[in-house]
């Protein structure tokens, strides 16, 4: 029988607010049997570390079919006409005589839960069960109310918000006087670490000394509130909840483009924006429709769990973890519950079962990113984040292009084409040369260097062979101009010979000259001049061919081999062409293949032959779409749209006799298509969530194991809270809508006190994730000086009560509506200025610290509540 309580830290904003709340908040002192008990604050915590395991909500692992948490089955009789309470009568309450007996086989708690209770928790619930055993709801489930403010008692009391009429209150109950206001560096040193990270700067320090007027200190607040790194070091601590990492974590841990959500959640706590709006915007994985949201990212942030880079044995396991994995994140970040404890069977503590867990897994569990994200920098899908001008730049390409293809789709109805291949009687073979490079390298290829950059030349600025210009080249050593891709493939005709223009100056001759070919390599090369100075290829293979000397300086020869003799034959297809050179200065121009040429047998004149040559075979070079086509479709089974998509490229890029018609167009369309991808490279992109067209059904899994699929389920939150607003078909919108609401008992009183354990190094309710001494001061203090980051907190029951939970509900209702949390104008999300006032900020005494070591009736400031990352001076996240 074993209870416990979570809480997570949240926003750094309402630290300050937390401040002064929690200082009052100190602990309820056990009430004395004359004072009516509380079941909330005297009992539950008795019950749930003693008996809630096997007598709480876990249906699976509940002894005798009776919980002790509600009054319904604590107070029904057994079978046997046993009560486990009967109000006003400890006589008739089998629950007390389980108490006091001494039969092993009897008494509770049993030997075997190492479970026992004290005489003074023993005598109080026997007084609780006297006065009536009256059950209350749990508080971390009930809607914060506004309390009273107490009234100001203590003479040296200084009223300066609610907050501090709560802590003089608690001070007045431990017999206490509030300890003097710390001294102005003091407060300033607090203030400055608490909303920037650092400590303050020696001239903003001898600032503050010499200013006198009575709100220096507000003016020290608005400074920090207003300057940019107060987003930074807010948004430290948000991060750290969502599990925020610039890598992919794992073995190759490479980096994946994350930064554009860091960057909006700081912008998020400086920029203008409805406050009731940002925690939905900043829920994990929860998209958000934004005015702008070409330069946010809200829905990032969930997407910090790591996907598998390579292949597993079963991807449905991976979709199954990572849809758990972003629950648990969601409700334990937003509602401080340890969700994860339902994945295999109801909650032991809390009011959640395994198929309410299943149902707000259900959320999750269609997003559309892969399992297996191939470690790469950018997994669809992605947002990308274009300024106002790059988004100008780009529709400007992309109107080029839609004018241009327009302009070839208008050609394309001029063409008058008939295929060779069906002409009777069937054309003759005839002698022909294609020209593949001449005044420009073809459509669509991607040239390249190795020297200086590319430089054409014109008639008057040096020779020309063919055409408008000429390619020069000078350099020392192995230079040369090349592509391998992008343009249509050069087919090798029968008895092929492939040329090119060379014209060598006669007052600086290179060492060597070289044609090299691709086809999938460059494996495909002649050589003219020393056959030894470039070593590019195997030696005397037709990786490198030896043709001979160096042709005449000082007039352009052609040059020219037998294909064959490179080892390429009929029907192969080149994809790239370089020419290299080993010193000197090198004119190039006219490049191609010459060979017979049968009209109907030639891809480039008979469309069938063309087709004939790719079908059923993958074509890289050739277009996505179009390679698809060939690959898998049999030329028999295709339907129209994919005839004409065949006979439209082929026109457009193979076809010989339209290349007049059709290369000018090709070229504009490359360059246009080029512009706009220089302009989308640049732009920054991150990761998004988004759901698959068709969701994925949802089921309990069983034990937990993602392939023991059990009763189906479907989108929805647990019955203990209010309901959806959109309960028909929620999405995960609703779902953030839903953990902002003003109804929603917990998200305000989570965010509340991790802003007050960030500000303080301990929560309202101080029970952190780690379990070092189930969940006291020393621990979360520990934890915090050896982690560097806030220990995540729990509420609910498996939460310890805070202990003074007005004082709570007074931060939470004053954070969402009474503006404790002030909303300046041109600033949010809202600030906590009531927080940051000095009236909370006392100095320790001694006294005091052995008192009440851990300083929680409020009356002074802790003296560790600073992270690691403070004390190191890390404080705040630094930007790309």
């Amino acid at each position: 029988m074993s209870f416990r309580r979570s809480l997570f830290p949240q926003n750094r904003a309402v630290r300050l607010l937390a401040t002064s709340l929690f200082l009052a908040a100190v602990g309820h002192v056990p009430a004395a049997h004359g004072e009516k008990l509380q079941f909330n604050r005297d009992i539950r915590p008795i019950l749930s570390d003693n008996c809630f395991a096997c007598h709480g909500t876990d249906s699976k692992k509940r002894e005798a079919g009776l919980r002790l948490d509600i009054p319904e089955s604590a107070f029904k009789a057994n079978d046997d006409g046993d009560i486990a309470i009967t109000p006003g009568d400890i006589a008739k309450s089998e629950v007390w005589q389980r108490i006091i007996s001494d039969d092993k086989d009897d008494m509770m708690p049993p030997p075997k839960a190492h479970k026992t209770l004290t005489a003074g928790q023993k005598d109080t619930i026997k007084h609780w069960i006297e006065q009536g055993a009256k059950y209350q709801k749990h508080w971390a489930f009930e809607a914060p109310l506004k309390p009273p403010v107490p009234e100001l008692r203590s003479p040296n009391s200084d009223l300066r918000n609610p907050i501090d009429a709560f802590i003089d209150e608690r001070l007045q109950k431990e017999g206490l006087t509030p300890s003097p206001e710390a001294d102005r560096e003091t407060l300033l040193r607090r203030v400055t670490f608490d909303l920037s990270g650092l400590p303050p700067t020696p001239a903003e320090t001898d600032a503050f000394l010499a200013d006198k007027s009575p709100d220096a200190y507000d003016k020290v607040v608005d400074r920090l509130l207003a300057n940019r790194h107060y987003g930074e070091h807010m948004a430290h601590y948000w991060l750290d909840q969502a599990r925020y990492g610039d890598t992919h974590g794992l073995h190759l841990d490479n980096e994946r483009s994350m930064w554009p959500y860091r960057d909006w959640v700081v912008d998020a706590y400086n920029r203008t924006s409805p406050s009731t709006n940002s925690p939905s915007i900043r829920s994990p994985g929860i998209s958000f429709p934004m005015r702008r949201a070409s330069r946010s990212s809200p829905a990032a942030s969930i997407v910090a769990t790591s996907p598998r880079a390579k292949a597993a044995p079963s991807m449905r396991k991976y979709v199954f973890r990572y849809a758990v994995d972003r629950t648990a994140t969601t409700v334990n970040t937003w509602l401080g519950l340890t969700a994860q404890c339902a994945v295999c069977h109801d909650h032991k503590f809390d009011p959640i079962s395994q198929k309410e867990f299943y149902q707000l897994y259900s959320f999750f569990h269609s997003t559309a990113d892969p399992a297996m994200d191939g470690n790469k920098l950018l997994t669809p899908p992605i947002l990308k984040l274009t300024t106002p001008e790059q988004a100008r730049k780009l529709a400007e390409s992309e109107a080029k292009i839609s004018s241009t293809e327009k302009a070839i789709k208008d050609a394309l109805t001029k063409v008058e084409y008939t295929d060779p291949a069906t002409a009777q009687p069937r054309p003759p073979i005839e002698e022909k040369e294609t020209v593949w490079l001449d005044d420009d390298f073809p459509a669509g290829a991607k040239p390249q260097v190795a020297g200086d950059p590319i430089k054409w030349v014109t008639a008057e600025e040096g020779p020309v062979f063919s055409g408008k210009r000429a390619l020069k080249r000078i350099g020392k050593g192995m230079v040369q101009d090349f592509y391998s891709g992008g343009a249509a493939p050069l087919e090798i005709p029968p008895d092929g010979k492939l040329f090119a223009y060379v014209y060598l100056d006669p007052t600086d001759p290179p060492k060597a000259v070289m044609l090299q070919y691709h086809k999938g390599d460059w494996l495909h090369r002649a050589v003219w001049g020393d056959y030894e100075a470039i070593q590019f290829g195997k030696a005397n293979t037709t990786e490198r061919v030896n043709m001979g000397a160096l042709p005449n300086t000082g007039l352009w020869t052609r040059l020219e081999v037998d294909a064959e003799k490179l080892g390429l034959k009929p029907g192969d297809l080149i994809t790239g062409l370089a020419y290299t050179q080993f010193d000197g200065t090198v004119y190039w121009d006219k490049a191609g293949v010459s060979g017979r040429i049968d009209p109907a047998a030639n891809p480039t004149t008979s469309q069938l032959a063309w087709e004939k040559l790719h079908d059923g075979k993958n074509t890289p070079e050739l277009p996505a779409d179009i390679n698809k086509i060939f690959r898998g479709t049999g030329r028999n089974a295709r339907n129209e749209a994919q005839k004409n998509a065949l006979r439209d490229y082929y026109l457009a890029n193979v076809y010989a006799g339209a290349r007049a018609t059709f290369e000018p167009l090709d070229r504009a369309l490359a360059e246009a298509k080029k512009e706009r991808d220089g302009i989308d490279n640049v732009v920054p992109a991150t990761l998004v969530m988004a759901d698959m067209p068709q969701p994925r059904d949802s089921f309990i899994m069983i034990r937990g194991q993602y392939d023991k699929p059990g009763e189906q389920v479907h989108s929805n939150v647990p019955a203990m809270f209010p309901p959806l607003a959109n309960a028909t078909n929620p999405t995960r919108l609703d779902l953030a809508r839903w953990l902002v609401a003003p109804e929603n008992p917990l998200t305000a009183r989570v965010t509340v006190n991790r802003l007050w354990q960030q500000f303080f190094g301990i929560g309202i309710v101080k029970t952190p994730r780690t379990r070092l001494a189930r969940g006291t001061a020393e621990s979360s203090r520990v934890a915090r000086l050896a982690g560097g980051d806030l220990p995540r907190i729990r509420l609910g029951r498996e939460g310890a009560r805070p202990p003074h939970r007005h004082l709570g509900d007074l931060s939470a209702i004053l954070g969402r509506f009474l503006g404790a949390l002030e909303t300046r104008p041109g600033k949010s999300p809202p600030r906590p200025r009531p927080a940051l006032s000095p009236g909370c900020r006392g100095n320790p005494r001694q006294r005091a610290l052995r008192q009440r070591p851990a300083g929680r009736q409020g009356r002074r400031q802790r003296r560790a509540h600073l992270s690691a990352a403070e004390y190191l001076g890390t404080g705040r996240i630094r930007r790309q």
